[in-house]
């Protein structure tokens, strides 16, 4: 088809990189015209949806691959893909460490490499799809966290979780007239999904309702993550007077790969419609000064070896006061959390906590890291995605190992809901 139309294959590449470029382009354009406007004091900042970021990332990941039948890889061209991802997790991923001490076992990274070379030629039959759900399985069972995932060649690596979901039920409830109400968060409100918008309309309805009770509990347990602008939106911008802004202390590796994302993150804020994330000022310094010189004293000394370079996050959330989204006039706004939160569901906790509201039960679930980045198995094409932002809080500590913990623990032989209400009891 190419000698018909005399396009030779490095012209043809070239005009296919143009049209990815003009597509890119277009949709950045039409994007720009229907979100919101958030001040804030960035100056000459390119500011593009997080959502962008990421489909670019994994065009520019995809740009060169072509394509290989699994009829034609051999074990060597598995083998060389896993000798690629060990590379590029040992140069870029900042949290092996971190694993190590959360699966207690000091050899993980030894064990994990091993494991993956013996166990790839047990593999039957030994095909693409065999070699990712293998990944996949591996690194769950060795690291999971940081967001680090397997994807199928050409995924765009945002999959809808609402699809593991039965239809969405918004089941609020009243548990003391005038008093005490409860809201339950559905997977499906971390989503953009159709259920979710609906949900969003009864959300307010009951929230107009209820806002001026003494108590308000949101239950945000065993909720997986996904989306966090709209959330943030119902719950937090309404119920703050001021903006805001959340300082985190981040750290990369010096692989290029994490160095490229940094360049990324700090040329491109994280613009969303209610939240924004960037990185503060246009400097890095050495990871060992950067520790130093802001007192990160409990810092792991084996993690910041490994780590080159540091410098400032900063998470700005937006406060609004719309008839579309109803405050809270209550004072007491109680959040239920576990261990089985994950990602935007344990960053909102953070937020939240920050936001004066009052956290309950046991502590949070991890993947709540940024610097999200995407690189390709060279033979398979699979995507392997991932954090490469090392982020601890004000005395150091990592938050992968350390999120967030609650005000109130749950008492003993009490759950959540229970230990809030005898908490509220107790009050008064």
């Amino acid at each position: 088809m190419l000698k018909f139309f005399n396009i030779q294959r490095k012209d043809y590449k070239t005009m296919k990189k143009l049209l990815l470029f003009l597509l890119t382009f277009i949709l950045v354009a039409c994007n720009a015209d229907i979100e919101p406007t958030i001040e804030t004091n960035i100056d000459n900042t390119e500011i593009i949806s997080e959502r962008n970021i990421f489909q670019e990332l994994l065009e520019t990941a995809n740009e060169n691959w072509e394509f290989s039948n699994n009829a034609f890889l051999s074990i060597e061209d598995f083998s060389y893909d896993i000798d690629f991802l060990l590379q590029m997790l040992e140069e870029n991923f900042p949290f092996i460490g971190v694993s190590e001490r959360m699966k207690n076992n000091s050899n993980l990274w030894n064990d994990f490499s091993e494991d993956l070379s013996t166990n790839l030629e047990l593999l039957y039959p030994l095909d693409s799809t065999n070699f990712e759900h293998f990944l996949v399985y591996k690194i769950f069972q060795y690291f999971n966290l940081a967001h680090l995932s397997v994807n199928p060649p050409h995924s765009s690596g945002t999959a809808s979780t609402s699809q593991l979901y039965e239809p969405l039920s918004f089941s609020p409830s009243i548990i003391e007239e005038n008093k005490i109400a409860l809201i339950p968060i559905p997977p499906q409100y971390f989503e953009d999904t159709f259920d979710r918008i609906v949900t969003q309309r009864e959300m307010q309805d009951f929230i107009s309702k209820v806002q001026m009770y003494e108590h308000i509990i949101l239950d945000f347990r065993n909720l997986p993550g996904g989306v966090l602008d709209h959330v943030l939106g119902t719950f937090i911008s309404p119920n703050i007077s001021e903006p805001l802004v959340l300082r985190e202390f981040a750290f990369i590796t010096g692989g290029s790969l994490a160095m490229a994302t940094y360049e990324h993150a700090r040329r491109v804020t994280s613009r969303h419609n209610t939240f924004i994330r960037n990185v503060v000022g246009n400097e890095i310094v050495s990871a060992t000064e950067f520790a130093q010189y802001h007192n990160l004293i409990n810092i792991n000394e084996k993690d910041l070896e490994n780590l080159a370079y540091g410098f400032i996050l900063e998470t700005f959330v937006a406060n609004s006061n719309t008839s579309l989204r109803l405050p809270f006039l209550s004072e007491n706004i109680w959040v239920l959390i576990n261990s089985e939160m994950y990602s935007a569901a344990a960053i909102f906790s953070q937020l939240s906590k920050e936001a004066g509201f009052i956290l309950v039960g046991d502590t949070t679930g991890n993947h709540n890291s940024w610097g999200r980045a995407f690189f390709q198995l060279p033979k398979t094409g699979h995507t392997i995605s991932m954090d490469t932002f090392y982020i601890t809080d004000s005395t150091g500590r990592n938050i992968e190992e350390f999120p967030t913990e609650p005000h109130y623990f749950n008492r003993p032989e009490m759950d959540t809901l229970e230990t809030v209400l005898a908490i509220i009891a107790e009050q008064q």
